[in-house]
């Protein structure tokens, strides 16, 4: 208990400012969440969507014009969610240590106790305490939050697989780990801070998507382009993505022979002067085209309609299915980053010299 008081008297500010801002996020969420599941459209039917792109119903159409503007808002939040989590962790980390030898009282407290492991532990367990409780409101309510964007058949990208649920808690308490390793090797909070953030930033940006790179291709599917009609969500795009002749084989796992769409309307092009000759003038054109244009048309069109008649073009996506497989990449990723820190730190505090 006397731990716990002296860690609020030396770290409230830390403490207030991880709990309220993290409050004011969830509540953000929660609240966009409500007013999209307002709009009725978890009891509606609105897809599949017509070859114009129109929702199955008008009320669905009304539905979903209201839907964009909410899921608009809704971005600043999921910024939020990326952004709020890892520096809540790195603010409740580097002062944990940091502040002690920055105040040069680190050495005073580490001769009255037995030793400087147990003196630890009872500093870093009130902080990651009240980190795990911020990160857990967070979580529960990104969690909320995209549950409702996907009645509207939207949903996160790669890049906020660490924006809800466990995911999220190990993505914080891996920069809580990082910023308590920092504050012990800087001894000074704001530069330990600076770095923190500067390491973190790159970990998102740069190791993550390489680690997700490496799962991706075998999670990729391959989509008709007509698939979005059938409010399917994708995670990401490839670009392996390419029209095909569905009729003739082609590459393994592929959906037909890869067509090269250049090459085709060449080809067809040649096929329509071969038979109807070169296209003539079109005459006014506010009107239906010269009679002579008209001719053409009716030889070119069904040679034109043959030639293409057989093709479509695929995509190669990340389905929304394989969104588990990315968060326990990222969470087993976080999970080890916040123990080796964490050892480190150990280490670290065993060996320093208190100014």
């Amino acid at each position: 208990m006397r731990a716990t008081w002296l860690t609020w008297r030396i770290h409230r500010f830390e403490i207030v400012f991880a709990l309220a801002v993290g409050a004011l996020l969830a509540v953000s969420a929660w609240v966009i969440a409500e007013q999209i599941r307002a709009l009725g459209l978890a009891d509606a039917v609105c897809w599949p969507r017509t070859e114009d792109g129109d929702y199955a119903t008008a009320a669905c159409g009304q539905m979903m014009e209201a839907f964009w503007p909410l899921e608009d808002q809704s971005g600043l939040v999921r910024v939020g969610l990326n952004v709020l989590p890892v520096l809540i962790g790195i603010i409740l980390g580097v002062p944990v240590v940091g502040r002690e030898l920055e105040l040069r009282t680190a050495g005073f407290s580490w001769a009255l106790t037995a030793s400087r492991s147990r003196w630890l532990v009872a500093r870093l367990v009130p902080m990651a305490l009240v980190g795990v409780v911020a990160l857990g409101v967070l979580a529960l309510a990104g969690r909320y939050l995209f549950d409702a964007i996907w009645l509207g058949r939207y949903g996160p990208e790669l890049t906020e697989v660490a924006t809800e649920g466990a995911a999220l808690v190990l993505r914080g308490l891996a920069a809580f780990g990082v910023g308590l390793l920092l504050g012990a090797l800087v001894g000074r909070t704001m530069p330990a801070l600076l770095i923190g953030v500067a390491v973190m930033a790159a970990w998102g940006l740069l190791v993550v998507p390489q680690a997700q790179a490496q799962l991706t291709p075998t999670r990729t599917v391959w989509v008709d382009e007509g698939g979005w009609r059938d409010g399917v969500g994708w995670l990401a795009y490839t670009d392996q993505g390419g029209t095909f002749d569905v009729s003739r084989p082609g590459l393994p796992g592929e959906p037909g022979m890869r067509i090269e769409e250049q090459a085709l309307y060449e080809s067809i092009d040649a096929q329509v002067r071969a038979t109807c000759g070169e296209a003539p003038e079109y005459g006014d054109e506010d009107g239906p085209g010269s009679p002579e244009y008209q001719a053409w048309a009716r030889c070119a069109e069904p040679i034109q309609a043959a030639g293409e008649a057989s093709l479509s073009r695929w995509n190669k996506v990340v389905p929304r299915s394989a969104w588990p497989d990315f968060s326990f990449l990222d969470m087993g990723m976080s999970l080890v980053v916040g123990l080796v820190t964490l050892a480190l730190t150990f280490v670290v505090v065993a060996r320093r010299r208190p100014e």
